[in-house]
This record gives structure tokens, C-alpha cells and sequence, in this order.
């Protein structure tokens, strides 16, 4: 069970005195909805001030949008209150649509936008000539209770997301020094000693998000905005580099446990090294001589090619080099933005993951359960029909992203039932002996501070917010109450019945969504790596990374719903990082090459970009093509001599024991009576000893 902590119980005391202070407004202004001004400060309220103003601007230019869209729909269709409905509904799924495919506070307005046109649009349909004063009248309601939570706030005890970023970022560099500690000091296999890898993704999408909001309530961070972003660059490329590290570790201690012994030559160097930079420094003097104890450790070209595992070895001491690089350009970076030293030239910005095909599905789905409330609404001439539409859009636009919106809707449907309860005992028991606005806040202080705790806490967000919401919609609070049983009765079926309309047509439209997700998921990481195969030069490898994680990061969120395979994809496509990384290695390494070096290369390239093409049906066959394509390649380099063909060999080998050890999440899956990697290796004989690390 999770209790409060004082953090909940401040952010509870403030988003009420917000909701009070925004009731008390409209109260005054003597505007025609106050209730509405109350509900807008449960909706925008966040526990830190930055999600409070990172969100402000982009509501209250969501709600001026949707009033004038609201304004446009209504007069352009004065005459047909369907086709009124319709363009609504089109309208509420089109902003559903964008939102989702927008990964910032952005998303805020287009939600608004969407949802706002229909609480403004619908209960004026049959009044279109009404349409100006209600958008307006909408409009201030919200913006008021905008800028009232926005105040409260940032005035108040405000609770800033810059130390709580700060934090997370300390607390990253100290897992990722712990893995390193646990990867380079542990002689073996050992499950004891292995490092959760997906603790640092899920940290790092952590770090995006409150950087986000940390740029609008922590000034000091604003100038050095650029060095967050770069610093962020190179955690990505620490934890691809230790992802690799990983790899060639484990292979190593299980068929070479010799040639790991050697890392001891080097082993208290990096701890010096490790634990001086822990402080924030670069200490150039134990990483210049870690730097040189580990080019002590490189193999000569000779023995290269002698052996497989050599070449392994020697793609464990570049990358193990590449690592304390990048380590001393990420501490640099991390004692710049607790300076708050800005950066003479931008850095760019992450990538994210887009699913259209979710993003559609969400819009056309909200569009189909809008025009059925609607319908019924219309065919059955129900005074309070547009309330269900109206909760129907509602709970579509916050259940856009889900996967199970069904399932969430569910959950938002029992707390709504339980907002409705109280609020009866509210208005028939409680609110009728009440008079002046003193009382009113006294009264209702006990209900909201608890529900306001609990909106604060992440464990009962999910049942608290549609208990307020449909406490406060359906009490309705104006200048003048009136308290019927029977119009109380009417709005909370019409509510009640938008969100169960919603929540069943969501569960036939968008059932076992999951899997799907987690597909569509895995054949963006596919293509990409073909678009990497292919030299796409709009696929920069910073691009590549973030997207890259953020997919990891997606997959890890679905972990408890997404099947029995979904540890074998999530770490399928943290492998995708390191073939990924070799392939852009290896075409950075094409230009000034022996001609038969770049013809070996642009085989193995062609070999990848035909297997992770789209429209490839036979995905079995041109895994074992793909296959035979490195091994032959990695045949020729070894008959070379030189030091050029040496960076080749070991992007070659990182990317063959990449592909081969994880066989089922680079093809599709196989016939029960084959075994790709037993297909592959049988191409090439004297490979098969290989197959040990799949």
C-alpha cells in the first residue's frame, strides 16, 4: 500500500485552494458555468509547477481553437443538426489523431482543442444563434481556471522539476557506474552479478519528461537547455556502448574465460578511473592512463585472424576505449548544466516513435462513438443526450494513448459512478443547507482534500480523477442552485451512458491491441535498420538511438500485458541498438577503401537491407542469405592483410554474433522443423561452433 507523503499532502492543499480560488472568480464574474472553472484546475493540475505552466499556454491555445472551431461548425451547418454532430465528432477525432502522434505538452492543446469544441458545440446545437456567447462564456471559464492553477502553483510552495531532473540524472550515472563495475569486475557468468539494463532506459525516459517541464519552472536550467540535450546524446550512447559491453562479455567469459582474465591488467586502473569521474570530474590524468593500459591490451593484426574470439576480444577493447571517451564528454556535459553554462551551438532534438496506425485507430475510433451517442441523442430527442456525447469525447481523448482504452474506460466508468454517488449525497443531503461561499468551501474541503491527495499520488491518479471530474460536473455549482432528483438523475445516466457507449465500442474496435503495438513496434525497428543498410542519410545515428530507446522504453511499459515473448523482444531491440551502431560504423568506414573492400561491404549491405525491406515475405530465407553474406565477407577480410581491414573484421563480428544471438527477433518466426541458426551456420560449416551463442 503507498501512503502520502508530505509532497501529496502540499500539492492536495494547493490544487484546492486553486479550485476554490477559480470558483470564487466565476462566482464573482458572475459567469454562467462556475462548476466548469473547478473541474478545468483538477485537469490541469500536476505535481510539479513546470507541468502546470508547460501545459498553460498550450490549453488555453487548445480551448481558443476549439471555440472557434465550435463557432464555425455550428454556423456553417446552422440548418442540420446532424451534420453539426458529425463534423464535431470528425473534429474531436482529428485532434485525437494529432495528439497522439505529438510527444510534448504540445499534445495538451490539440486534446483541448478537440474536446472543448464539444463541450461548447453540442449543448448548442438545437441554439446555434447561442453559439458566440457560449464560446466565449466556455472560454473564460477555462482560461480562468488556467491561469488560477498556474498561479497557486508557481506561487506557492512551488514543487520544481529542475533538482528532481538534477536527481534523476545523478542517479543514472550512478547505475550506469555500477554496471560497469559489476560487468568489468565479474569473472563470470554469474545471474547474481548481472545488471537490470532496463533500469536505465526506463530512467532515461524519465529524464525527457522532466526535462521538458524543468525548462519552464527552473530558470537556471533554461540556458543551458542545449548542454541537457547533449548530455542526453551521449547517456544514449553510454548505454548502447555498454549494451555491447554486455554482449561480448558474456560470450567471452563462457567460451573464453582466458582472454577476460586479461581485463585484470586493466581492471584497477578503470576502478580508479570509474570512481574519481563519480565525482563529476573528468580526471584527465587516471583516463589518460586507463587509455593507455587498455592500447596495451589490443591484439595484433595477426592474431586477429587467427581466432574468432580474439577478434571479439578486440572489439571488447574498442568499445571499453569508446566508453571512457564518451564518459569524460558526458561529465563534461553534466557540470556544465549544474552550471548553468549555455552551448555555442544547438543540439539536436530527440527523435520519438510514432504509431499512426494507433493514432488512427484512436481518432476513428472517437469519431464512431461520438456520432453513436450522437444518433441516439438525436433519434431519441433526449434533453440531456449531449451530456453522453460530450463524456463519450471525453473519455476517448484521455483514453487515446492506451492500448486497452476499453479497459480504461472501465476504471474511469467505476469512478464516475462513484463521483455520481457523493455528489447526490452532496446536493440532496448536504449543499441545500449551505449558504455563503465560506460554508460552501468548508463543506466540501474534507471530499476534495482527500481526492486531491490521491490525484497527486501516481498509484490512484486512475480512480481519482473521474471521481472529480464527475463529482463537480455533476454537481454543477452556480450562483443559482436548484436541486432536482430528476434532472440529477437524467444528467448522470447520460453521463454514465457516454462512457459505457465508449468504453464497448472501444473493446470491439480496438480489442487485443497490445500484440499488435509490440508488432508494429518491432517492424519500425526492422525498417530502420534496413534504412540504415541502405545509407539513408536522414537517419542520423543520435536519431537512430533516440528512437531506438524510445521503443525499448515502449516495450518495457508493456511487459506486464504484452505476452510471454515480450522479454525476448525488449531485449531483441535493445540488440537492434548495437546493429545498428555497427552498420553506421561500417559505412563510415566505406570511403578510401580498397575497391574489393567496399564490394565485400556493400554485399553484406545489400544482404541487410533486403532482409529488413518492408515487402520481404521470406524473411527465413534472406535471414540465412544475410547470414552467409557476413561469414563470406568475414572470410575475405581475414585473408587480408593491413590495418585497415582490421575495423572492418570487428564491425563484421559484432554485427554477425549480434544477429545470430537473437535468431527469433530478426526473423520472422520459423516452421516448427527449423532452426535459422542452424540454417545459417549450415551455409558455412566451419562456423558452426557459433551457433553456442544463440
Amino acid at each position: 500500500m503507498t501512503f502520502p507523503t508530505r509532497q501529496n499532502y502540499i500539492f492536495a492543499v494547493k490544487t484546492f485552494a486553486a479550485s476554490m480560488l477559480a470558483l470564487y472568480l466565476a462566482f464573482a464574474f458572475d459567469l454562467p458555468r462556475p462548476s466548469w472553472s473547478m473541474l478545468t484546475v483538477f485537469i490541469v493540475s500536476q505535481p510539479f509547477a513546470g507541468m502546470v505552466a508547460s501545459k498553460a499556454v498550450y490549453r488555453v491555445a487548445g480551448t481558443i481553437t476549439g471555440a472557434v472551431v465550435s463557432g464555425f461548425i455550428l454556423i456553417g451547418f446552422a440548418d442540420a443538426p446532424e451534420l453539426q454532430a458529425l463534423a464535431l465528432a470528425a473534429w474531436v477525432g482529428l485532434c485525437i489523431y494529432v495528439a497522439c502522434l505529438e510527444r510534448s505538452p504540445r499534445a495538451y492543446a490539440f486534446l483541448l482543442a478537440g474536446y472543448t469544441a464539444v463541450f461548447i458545440g453540442f449543448p448548442t446545437v438545437t441554439a446555434p444563434e447561442a453559439i458566440f456567447d457560449a464560446a466565449i462564456a466556455r472560454s473564460e471559464e477555462i482560461i480562468l481556471a488556467i491561469l488560477c492553477a498556474t498561479l497557486i502553483h508557481n506561487v506557492v510552495l512551488p514543487q520544481r522539476a529542475g533538482p528532481v531532473l538534477m536527481n534523476k540524472i545523478e542517479m543514472w550515472f550512478a547505475d550506469a557506474a555500477r554496471w560497469i563495475e559489476s560487468m568489468v569486475g565479474r569473472p563470470t557468468n554469474d545471474a547474481r552479478g548481472v545488471y537490470d539494463h532496463r533500469r536505465l532506459v526506463g530512467e532515461s525516459g524519465d529524464i525527457e519528461r522532466l526535462r521538458i517541464h524543468a525548462l519552464y519552472d527552473t530558470p537556471e536550467l533554461r540556458s543551458s537547455a542545449p548542454a541537457i540535450g547533449r548530455l542526453q546524446t551521449h547517456m544514449q550512447s553510454i548505454l548502447s556502448l555498454l549494451l555491447a559491453l554486455d554482449d561480448r562479455l558474456t560470450t567471452l567469459r563462457r567460451e573464453r574465460p582466458d582472454l577476460v582474465g586479461r581485463l585484470r591488467e586493466v581492471h584497477a586502473d578503470f576502478m580508479n578511473w570509474l570512481r574519481a569521474t563519480a565525482h563529476g570530474e573528468t580526471c584527465p590524468a587516471e583516463s589518460t592512463a586507463l587509455l593507455a593500459s587498455l592500447d596495451d591490451l589490443r591484439p595484433s593484426p595477426q592474431s586477429l585472424r587467427a581466432n574468432d574470439k580474439v577478434l571479439l576480444f578486440a572489439a571488447l577493447v574498442e568499445r571499453l576505449h569508446d566508453l571512457v571517451l564518451v564518459w569524460n564528454e558526458a561529465i563534461v556535459d553534466r557540470a556544465d548544466v549544474k552550471a548553468g553554462r549555455p552551448l555555442p551551438k544547438g543540439i539536436q532534438s530527440r527523435a520519438f516513435h510514432a504509431d499512426y496506425v494507433l493514432a488512427a485507430l484512436s481518432g476513428l475510433s472517437a469519431t464512431i462513438v461520438i456520432s453513436i451517442c450522437c444518433a441516439f441523442w438525436i433519434g431519441t430527442a433526449w434533453p440531456e443526450g449531449y451530456l453522453a456525447a460530450m463524456m463519450a469525447a471525453v473519455g476517448c481523448s484521455l483514453g487515446a494513448t492506451f492500448d486497452d482504452a476499453a479497459k480504461f474506460l472501465l476504471g474511469f466508468l467505476y469512478g464516475a459512478l462513484i463521483g455520481i454517488v457523493i455528489a447526490g449525497i452532496y446536493l440532496f443531503a448536504i449543499l441545500p443547507a449551505v449558504s455563503g461561499f465560506d460554508a460552501l468551501v468548508i463543506v466540501l474541503a474534507p471530499t476534495y482534500l482527500v481526492l486531491c491527495t490521491m490525484l497527486g499520488m501516481p498509484a490512484y491518479m486512475p480512480i481519482a480523477l473521474p471521481i472529480l471530474l464527475m463529482l463537480t460536473a455533476t454537481i454543477g455549482l452556480e450562483n443559482r442552485m436548484t436541486y432536482d432528483f430528476s434532472s440529477f438523475l437524467n444528467l448522470s445516466l447520460a453521463e454514465v451512458f457516454g462512457i459505457s457507449v465508449a468504453a464497448a465500442t472501444l473493446g470491439v474496435m480496438r480489442a487485443s491491441r497490445t500484440p499488435r503495438t509490440i508488432r508494429r513496434i518491432i517492424e519500425a525497428i526492422h525498417r530502420d535498420l534496413g534504412r540504415l543498410a541502405r545509407g539513408d542519410r536522414t537517419l542520423t545515428v543520435e536519431g537512430f538511438e533516440s528512437l531506438m530507446l524510445d521503443r525499448v522504453e515502449a516495450l518495457i511499459q508493456r511487459r506486464g500485458n504484452g505476452g510471454g515473448m515480450i522479454d525476448m523482444q525488449i531485449d531483441g531491440a535493445l540488440a537492434s541498438v548495437r546493429v545498428g551502431l555497427n552498420i553506421t560504423l561500417l559505412r563510415s568506414q566505406v570511403q578510401g577503401l580498397p575497391r574489393a573492400y567496399t564490394r565485400a561491404l556493400a554485399h553484406v549491405f545489400a544482404a541487410i537491407s533486403a532482409h529488413f525491406a518492408p515487402g520481404n515475405r521470406n524473411r527465413v530465407a534472406s535471414y540465412a542469405a544475410m547470414g552467409a553474406a557476413l561469414d563470406q565477407t568475414i572470410d575475405e577480410m581475414m585473408q587480408t592483410e593491413g590495418d585497415a581491414a582490421t575495423p572492418i573484421l570487428i564491425g563484421l563480428s559484432g554485427l554477425r554474433l549480434i544477429m545470430l544471438g537473437h535468431p527469433e527477433f530478426f526473423r520472422a518466426p520459423p516452421s516448427p522443423d527449423i532452426t535459422l541458426a542452424g540454417l545459417w551456420s549450415g551455409l558455412y560449416p566451419r562456423r558452426a561452433t557459433l551457433q553456442a551463442t544463440s
